[in-house]
């Protein structure tokens, strides 16, 4: 219990969720490291409480199984040219799913997408400790 006697404190402003780079594959069989920053504000408290049990959580795991069926439904050249399709499929999967526990979501224009051979080299060559030193690239 929190101090105030309620089970939860929930923060309405707006929270950042910066989800973990991971792998995808695409149509092609061309491994990609892919990673993208969300926003998400709860709009109902309670529907955010008694909908879902973890909204980070669920909002990520979304945003991963996404992003894997969309990038593994194009090729390499298709996934380097259409970040903005990407995005704003991804978007649409995020209100449908979203919309029932009363959480907005916002997918920040942001998406890398770094092919694995380009990760090896660069580890190779030790310019890299891990796949978030290239994403601040």
């Amino acid at each position: 219990m929190s101090n105030n006697g309620y089970a939860k404190d929930i923060d309405l402003r707006e929270q950042v969720l910066d989800t973990d780079p991971q792998s995808v594959i695409s149509k092609d069989n061309v491994v990609l490291v892919v990673d993208v920053i969300l926003y998400y504000q709860i709009i109902d408290p309670i529907k955010a409480s008694y909908e879902i049990a973890n909204v980070t959580d669920l909002i990520g795991r979304l945003t991963q199984t996404t992003l894997r069926s969309v990038i593994g439904e194009m090729e390499l050249d298709d996934t380097l040219a259409s970040g903005d399709t990407i995005i704003a499929r991804l978007q649409t999967v995020l209100d449908e799913a979203s919309d029932p526990w009363k959480v907005k979501v916002f997918v920040l224009s942001y998406l890398k997408l770094i092919h694995q051979r380009t990760l090896r080299m660069l580890w190779s060559l030790n310019y890299l400790q891990s796949v978030k030193d290239v994403l601040m690239y």
